[in-house]
Formats: structure tokens, sequence, C-alpha cells
């Protein structure tokens, strides 16, 4: 019993220190530290919540400072445009898309009571890292634009413009230059895939 409490009580001061904690929960591939690391107790929760560079590789923070990114078409330039700051910098970046954007857009139109949820965390990610301000959704042979504001397209913005659609398969305009998240969610761990998403574009 005296060896348990002793482990207990350098556990809890482990955790009690957020760099200690943030660099060990780092370890862990992002989907994890979103589905399963939080329900382990208060206190993960709170760290994962807490600490800033979690929250960015689960597209909850953006990247970079530059801002939601725009799109600015230009023939001469390849796959004709690119995506820029509102200060016309290009962004160091490769973009990254949410892993679970196509699926969202696939989903039949009556959700499930997860994803209906208007108080589900996923409606707060990001679609992209770094965020983009606005986005054009082809519905057919309409368009919708989805505009994220100056805190950039999440989402649940997606899902709002979109789940009131018929039933098909919808795409976004120009996501061709995004880059895909799907190994660094899954296999990486939250360090490499946060080293992913900033790293700069050669």
């Amino acid at each position: 019993m005296v060896a348990l409490q002793h482990n207990n009580s350098a556990f809890d001061a482990l955790f009690g220190i957020l760099e200690l904690a943030e660099a060990i929960l780092l370890e862990v591939p992002p989907q994890q530290l979103l589905v399963n690391v939080q329900r382990v107790c208060r206190k993960w929760r709170d760290i994962v919540t807490a600490s800033t560079p979690i929250q960015q590789a689960l597209f909850f923070r953006p990247i970079g400072n530059l801002g939601p990114l725009h799109f600015v078409g230009s023939p001469s330039e390849h796959r004709d445009g690119s995506w820029v700051s509102s200060q016309g910098s290009h962004c160091p970046f490769a973009i990254h898309e949410h892993l679970l954007v196509g699926p969202l857009l696939l989903l039949e139109r009556q959700p499930s009571r997860a994803i209906a949820r208007p108080e589900a965390s996923w409606r707060r990610q990001l679609l992209t890292q770094p965020p983009v301000r606005a986005v054009t959704v082809n519905v057919g042979a309409s368009k919708i634009k989805v505009d994220g504001g100056l805190e950039g397209v999440t989402m649940g913005n997606i899902w709002d413009a979109t789940h009131l659609c018929s039933p098909g398969s919808l795409s976004i305009s120009d996501w061709s230059l995004w880059s895909g998240y799907s190994n660094e969610w899954r296999n990486k761990s939250a360090s490499d895939a946060l080293r992913a998403l900033k790293a700069v574009k050669k």
C-alpha cells in the first residue's frame, strides 16, 4: 500500500507539471489523444486542452501567424493559384486537410446523434492546418461558399453548409493543393505530426 501511494504521488507530481506531461502526451498519436487519452481522467483532459502544441496537432488551434489563408487564382502558377495570407504573403507550409473532411462530405444526410450534437468537439476542429478563410463546396452544378471569418473554416462550418444538401458526392474547390494527414493522425506521435504540419515547403 505504501509503495502504491508513493507511485501515485510520483505520478501526480509528474502530471502536475504541464511541460513534462505535455512532453509525454506528445508521444501519443493525435487520434488517441482526441478519442482515448481525454477519457482517462480530468487531469489528462485538462492537459490536452491547455497544451498549444497538442491542440495544434488536433486541429483545434492554428499553426503559424499568418491568419486564415485565402485562395488567389493565377494561371501562371502551379495548379492555377495558391493560398496566401490577407497581406499577400505566401504560406511557407503545406496545407494539410482534416482527414475526416472527405468522409464528412460523403455522409448520408441523416447524421448519427454523435455527429449532429451541436456541442460536439469535432465541429471546432479546423478544416485545414494552417486554416483557410473560405472555401467553395461544389454541390452538383451549384456552389456553396463557406466563410470561416478570422478564425478560419471549421469542420462544423462545412457540415452546417452541406448537411441539408441532397445525398451525393460533394467536393471542395482547390483542395487538390492540400496534403493528407491520415498517416500522421493515426500512426505518428503528435510531436512528429506537428513537425510535419510545420515543415517548410521546399
